[in-house]
């Protein structure tokens, strides 16, 4: 019937006539498309350009309209400050006491995760036994990258951890973390 050559022949042929009827409806359906988005920016040019007649009065008024407009809806688009107030939570760090201090937030708004740190060189410090008698509960803090003794306390750490969160609840109160939060925010 048929030999080898002539299936491959026939499939070929079948191929080649659909991919070109294929490739004809797309071209088709793209100039289609063209032809559109010509006429479409064809009517809008004639549109733009056709001249209509109206009192030069009429037309002055809808320009100071359409000017007023504009400039009402600019001005309601409300304005961001740069000298906008900080929140509380940017107020994360502070030097109290002779050291560096960083904190972060509980969802409710309480200092949690306080840490110490070298006010010079910035590692994280952590306190130890200054007293000699384990009664006493005096506590310093050493700095191994500097090499120095940082500060040393009369009390325990608890009392220190304390004291250290009263004094950032007294600037939270008095205000007086804004300014080093702006300085922060400004060297930065």
């Amino acid at each position: 019937m048929f030999k080898n050559s002539d299936k491959i022949s026939i499939r070929n042929q079948v191929i080649a006539t659909v991919l070109g009827a294929i490739i004809f409806g797309f071209l088709s359906y793209i100039i289609g498309l063209i032809e559109l988005i010509l006429n479409v920016i064809n009517s809008t040019y004639n549109f733009l350009v056709d001249s209509i007649s109206i009192p030069i009065w009429l037309f002055i008024i809808f320009i100071i309209f359409v000017l007023s407009s504009v400039l009402r809806f600019i001005n309601s688009i409300p304005k961001v400050a740069n000298d906008s107030e900080p929140s509380f939570l940017e107020y994360n760090k502070d030097n109290i006491l002779g050291l560096k201090w960083r904190w972060d937030y509980s969802s409710n708004g309480d200092i949690i995760n306080l840490y110490s740190f070298c006010p010079i060189c910035d590692l994280q410090v952590h306190p130890h036994r200054t007293g000699s008698f384990q009664i006493i509960d005096d506590i310093g803090f050493y700095c191994e990258d500097c090499n120095r003794e940082i500060s040393s306390f009369d009390h325990g750490y608890n009392v220190l951890e304390d004291k250290v969160i009263r004094i950032i609840q007294k600037n939270l109160r008095n205000n007086s973390w804004v300014s080093k939060v702006k300085y922060e925010n400004k060297s930065s």
